[in-house]
């Protein structure tokens, strides 16, 4: 287990890795050196595994911004984002199974990823370019068809949806219309 210096380092960490665990502990905590154990053992038996520490009398840069007021807390972090947030010490084959279900979940939202998606759109539409950026910021690929280019396309999307304005997103048949984070990140599963 590697120590984090500071919240700059975590960045970087997070930058670099799709899922980290980090301990939060304090050194004269039993529970905390009791965890340190557990999650070592887990280290060793998974190579691919990245788990880090921090020693919140040392660190004070992070615990704050992640509001973390006890320790031990494991902070995991599933594509920079935290995804679960465990307070106190739990056994091995807890931390073993949450492990599991994240990476069950991350496997669900990689194959979201490869969904069939496109975005109907004009030219001059900043909601157009607003789903765009949405789709690119979430590694989402897609088509883009321009419909005051493409009138057959226009009329087709017109007759399935009954609606003429854009963006309109088709994710594997079905229609989200205008600029829907909500809906979009439903559609996709992320």
């Amino acid at each position: 287990m590697q120590n984090i210096t500071g919240n700059q380092h975590l960045n970087q960490i997070k930058s670099e890795q799709n899922l980290i665990m980090v301990l939060f502990y304090k050194i004269t905590s039993d529970k905390s050196l009791e965890v340190q154990d557990i999650l070592g053992q887990m280290e060793k038996r998974r190579s691919d595994l990245n788990i880090y520490k921090v020693n919140v009398n040392e660190v004070r840069d992070i615990h704050s911004h992640y509001n973390i007021q006890e320790v031990p807390t494991l902070l995991v972090f599933r594509n920079a984002e935290p995804a679960e947030i465990i307070k106190g010490k739990q056994t091995l084959n807890f931390y073993e199974k949450l492990l599991s279900e994240i990476e069950i979940s991350y496997e669900d939202d990689a194959e979201a990823v490869g969904q069939e998606v496109t975005v109907y759109t004009t030219p001059t539409c900043q909601y157009c370019d607003a789903v765009k950026e949405f789709l690119e910021d979430k590694g989402v690929n897609y088509d883009e068809i321009d419909v005051s280019d493409d009138r057959e396309a226009a009329q087709e999307l017109m007759d399935e949806t009954g609606q003429k304005g854009v963006p309109q997103t088709e994710i594997d048949g079905e229609y989200v219309v205008g600029f829907d984070t909500e809906q979009l990140e439903n559609l996709l599963n992320i």
